[in-house]
Parts: structure tokens; C-alpha cells; sequence
């Protein structure tokens, strides 16, 4: 983790600091002053132009570039890659024509392999396009391309003013598919040590998003049509090999080849590929590693996150079935969803708590854990009753609101360590003890952390179901906080601790100083707040409460869409 010393405006970082050459502190003290204004009726808005805000945007904007990684610049060969040492090969992204003749040789044998080049710790996969990595590609921890990660990096391209962002946005895409052509699922990320395990299907939003830029950059043109079409075929096969074991509801054992989410004769699916065994895995797969909300169990649950955004599949598969003309499709795919939401409300929704709680299908019970995964029912658009709406909103507010954001699990999610005085004369077998203190110490997927990205999601959730007030005040907090951690640090933090505004803690990997998701995040806040301040003017005007709850942000948010 850097130092102070070692922050980007203070070491000639080409992305520069807040307020290089000048005192940070009365830069600050004076500026945050400008950072707000009370409107006649005493409300208190954002000023996003603000300089300090100014000044983390244009941070974030020159970071860009520091995060893509270029396919040409990924694929070389190194010496190292072990292939490469048994054809008696050095490097070889120069040289003579002889060189350059093994090099075609090589690739054959890496591509066929699926793996192109060995850095100090992992085997990296042949992508064929640019794509955003989770951190600097030149000093960060990940460098490679993730998953779910990538749906707010093609949010933060098309939020921003590269000129080839719609290319590596649609690049990021068709590396996924990639990826999924040679190994049957997309791995959690583009290197062998993640080839083990998918990551949270967002698939269907990141084509989603992507076409949308495609339709606003350069019109609905044939080409463009055919790109959504074939991309999303390509997610209904992941769709039912990976997330549905096939298409057999009535299937025990998977068939060879597809993978095994879905718990037999239900619609409802988990994280990890067996039954037994794969909680660690299940938990990475999830993205919430590491958490308590799964009580080192995660295998044996069925996730509400997870089966929300694969209803979203249902509904973007049944929209463009809609905007192709095939209303039998579209009909099959509504009537799935349909089916997929009635078991969630059934096995998932706590009717007395007015909440959401993941569902241990081995022992068949709700858990008790309230995590921000209880609002995604609200994200996927899967609930029609207006009270069961308002219950949730109020319990996000009392709940999970902190002083700097929003917190992914209550503070009573995490399990109490036994004091000294009750282990005192217990006798351990060997290795329990050891297991218990590893059980109860901090975990970065908890209390009182936030990460940007499911943030990004409770406010989608709010917003499309006409809770602007507690939309803009999550992203205001958010906005408020990470800059002031910049004016602080020079850069902005992987997770955020919201009851003391500082990094968070509990880092599975090591702390990073920052990471995509924080920068796309910050970014799509500040470009939306003055649109979603504009929405909720016009509906105090007039506009019914349905019209309200069908106001939603496409990946550019230029413009309130329908659902």
C-alpha cells in the first residue's frame, strides 16, 4: 500500500494531485465552502462543479488510460511462460525474421492453451481486444480483465470523452464471449488462478449498456442490431449452461460440459459448481469476498443477489425479444421471470421484517444476516407492492445509512469473538482454535465497509422505484466523502469504512490504494446527480407516482428511460 510519500501528487504521477503546488489543507478548508448551496426552501444540494470535485473528476479522467490495458501490449509473449522455455524461445516481440517465424509456433501452442504470457504470479489469457482492469495496469495488484468489474468499467468508458471508449467497451464484451467460447463459462477473470470459478452474472447489463452507447454514438445501423443480437444470444448460452445446468428442471445430475448453479427442480441457483466442498470458491465466485453473510458456508445458500440478476437476464431477454418482434419469445422469457420471482418472494422475503434475507436451502431456512444483497429485488424491477417498497427504503435509511454511505451488512451481521474468559479451561482439538479466530476476524465484505459498486446498484434500485430522496442522498454522501479522502490521500480508496470516512478494513488481498469501480463510480455519481436533482423537480411538479417508479438511468443517463 503506498505511503504517504508515495501518493500520486506527490511523486510526479502523470495523473497529478488535487492542488499540486499548493497547501492541500487551506485548499481544502476554503473550497469545501463552495462544495454545497441551499436552494429558497432550505434544501441543501451538491455543487458538482465545485473545484475539488472538478479536481477528483480530472484525476479520475487522466486514470483512465492508466487502467486499460491494450491488447497489444498484454499478448507479447515473456520468456518466462514455460511453453515458451521448451521451444527454447526468448523473447520475442522483436527480432529476426527467424524469430519471428517461432513466435507464429508459439502462439499456435499458447492460444490452443488459452494462455499467453506468465507474469511474476499467474498465467494471463489470450484476450483479442483493449479492455479496463481493476487497477493500474502498470503498478496495481489486478491487472488482468474481471467480470463483474468490468460492467462499471464500461460504464466509467462510456461516461467519459475517449475517443475509442465505444471500441473497448464493445471489445470488453466480445472478450467475455472469448473467454466463454474456449472454457464454457466466463472465468472471474482473464488469468489461470481465476479459472476455477465465474464471478456475478451481469452479462445482459454490460450488452445492454454497450448498445445503448452504440445507439446514442452512432444511430441503430444494421451492423449495430446484429452486434445486440449476437451478443445476446451468446448470454442466453451462458445463461442456461452456466446459471441453469441446461434447461431441465427436473435434472438431478448436470450434463457434461455445462456447469452447476441451479439447485435441482427449482428455479433458484447458488454460488459454487458442486454441492459439497466449494464453500471458499462459492465465496470468491459470489463477489463478496470474504463476508460473514454466509457464515463461511456460502456454498449452502441461495444468494438474493444472485437470482435477481439473473431475473434481470429474464427481463433484458424478454425486452429484446420485444425490440426484434418475436413476442412468443418474449412471452417465454416474461413467463420465467414471473416464475423466478414467485420462488424468490417465497423462500427469500421475510414478510414480518419487510426484507430480503439469502436462503440456506440445505437447512431450509432464511438467514438473519440484513445485507445490501436484501435490496436487489428493488434493482431487478421484481416487486410490485408499493408498501413492501416504502418498508425497504425506510429500513435502508434507519438500518444502513452511516455518516459517509451506505454499509453492505448491519454491525450485528458480524459474529461476536468469545472473550478470553470463555475459552479459558476449553480444551481445542488441533487446528480449531486456530479456525475460530480465523472465522471472527474482519472481513472486507462487511460492516462498516462499502464498495462502490453495490452502492452504484442501491441507487439504481431507489431511483428506478421513485425514491429520489434517498438516491441522491447516498450519492451525495458517497460524492462528499471521496473527496474528501482525495483532498486527503492524492487518490481514492478500493472500499470506504462509512462510519469514519477512511479505507476500509478486512482486505482478503492486501489494501489497494484504489480501483476502478471507486473511479467509474464517483464519475457516473457526479455526471447524474444534476439529471436526477432535474427528475425529482419534474415529478414534484406533477408527475403520478407510476410514471415515477418507470423512470430509470441508461448507461450514458442522459435521458430517463422507460422500463
Amino acid at each position: 500500500m503506498p505511503t504517504e510519500k508515495s501518493h500520486p501528487h506527490n511523486s510526479g504521477d502523470p495523473r497529478g494531485g488535487p492542488f499540486s503546488g499548493t497547501e492541500e489543507s487551506s485548499q481544502s478548508s476554503s473550497l469545501n465552502r463552495e462544495r454545497h448551496f441551499v436552494l429558497p426552501n432550505g434544501e441543501r444540494r451538491l455543487n458538482v462543479v465545485a473545484p475539488e470535485v472538478k479536481a477528483t473528476l480530472a484525476y479520475i479522467d487522466r486514470s483512465l488510460d492508466q487502467f486499460t490495458v491494450r491488447a497489444n501490449e498484454a499478448n507479447r509473449p515473456l520468456v518466462s511462460n514455460p511453453i515458451m522455455q521448451r521451444l527454447g524461445v526468448g523473447e520475442l516481440g522483436k527480432g529476426t525474421d527467424e524469430d519471428k517465424q517461432v513466435l507464429e509456433r508459439v502462439r499456435e501452442v499458447l492460444l490452443a492453451d488459452d494462455v499467453i504470457r506468465r507474469t511474476e504470479s499467474e498465467e494471463v489469457y489470450y484476450l483479442p481486444n483493449d479492455y479496463v482492469a481493476p487497477t493500474d495496469k502498470n503498478s496495481g495488484f489486478f491487472k488482468t480483465q474481471f467480470y463483474w468489474d468490468s460492467a462499471w468499467h464500461i460504464r466509467w468508458l462510456l461516461d467519459s470523452d475517449e475517443p475509442d471508449k465505444l471500441q473497448t467497451a464493445k471489445g470488453t464484451v466480445e472478450n467475455c464471449k472469448y473467454m466463454f467460447d474456449r472454457k464454457g463459462f466466463i472465468p472471474n477473470a482473464s488469468a489461470s488462478k481465476y479459472g476455477n470459478r465465474s464471478q456475478p452474472p451481469l452479462l445482459t447489463t454490460m450488452i445492454t449498456d454497450v448498445f445503448e452507447g452504440m445507439r446514442v454514438e452512432e444511430g441503430e445501423t444494421e451492423d449495430n442490431k446484429e452486434w445486440y443480437r449476437s451478443m445476446m444470444s451468446f448470454a442466453k448460452d451462458e445463461y442456461w449452461k452456466v446459471w441453469n445446468n441446461d434447461n431441465d428442471l427436473t435434472q438431478v445430475v448436470p450434463r457434461k460440459g455445462n456447469r452447476n448453479h441451479r439447485i435441482e427442480r427449482t428455479m433458484l441457483g447458488k454460488y459454487g459448481d458442486t454441492d459439497i466442498g466449494y464453500d471458499i470458491n462459492a465465496e470468491l465466485e459470489s463477489g463478496w469476498d470474504m463476508t460473514h453473510r454466509f457464515h463461511g458456508r456460502c456454498a449452502d445458500f441461495l444468494p438474493v443477489d444472485l437470482n435477481c440478476y439473473l431475473a434481470k437476464y429474464e427481463k433484458h431477454f424478454e425486452d429484446a425479444a420485444h425490440y426484434f418482434g418475436d413476442e412468443a419469445e418474449a412471452k417465454f422469457w416474461k413467463d420465467r421471470r414471473k416464475q423466478r420471482t414467485d420462488e424468490i418472494m417465497d423462500k427469500m422475503l421475510d414478510k414480518e421484517r419487510g426484507f430480503f434475507y439469502d436462503y440456506d436451502w440445505v437447512n431450509g431456512e432464511r438467514s438473519e444476516v440484513d445485507s445490501l444483497s436484501g435490496f436487489m429485488p428493488l434493482w431487478a424491477g421484481i416487486i410490485d407492492d408499493d408498501d413492501l417498497k416504502r418498508r425497504m427504503i425506510e429500513k435502508l435509511s434507519k438500518d444502513f445509512m452511516q455518516p459517509h454511505g451506505i454499509t453492505l451488512t448491519t454491525e450485528d451481521a458480524i459474529p461476536q469473538h468469545p472473550s478470553d474468559a470463555d475459552m479459558e479451561g476449553v480444551k481445542f482439538k488441533k487446528g480449531i482454535k486456530r479456525t475460530l479466530v480465523k472465522y471472527h476476524k474482519p472481513k472486507q465484505w462487511n460492516f462498516p465497509n462499502q464498495f462502490a459498486n453495490v452502492a452504484d446498484q442501491v441507487v439504481e434500485a431507489a431511483i428506478s422505484n421513485g425514491f429520489y430522496d434517498v438516491g441522491i442522498e447516498i450519492m451525495t454522501r458517497f460524492i462528499d466523502s471521496h473527496t474528501d479522502y482525495f483532498l486527503q490521500k492524492g487518490s481514492l480508496p478500493e472500499k470506504l469504512n462509512v462510519v469514519t470516512g477512511q479505507e476500509g478494513n478486512g482486505a482478503a488481498y492486501g489494501d489497494q490504494t484504489e480501483i476502478g469501480l471507486t473511479l467509474a463510480v464517483y464519475k457516473r455519481f457526479v455526471k447524474n446527480l444534476p439529471k436526477l436533482y432535474a427528475i425529482k423537480d419534474r415529478a414534484s411538479e406533477g408527475l403520478s407516482v407510476k410514471e415515477q417508479e418507470r423512470v430509470v438511468f441508461n448507461a450514458q443517463l442522459q435521458t430517463p428511460l422507460p422500463l
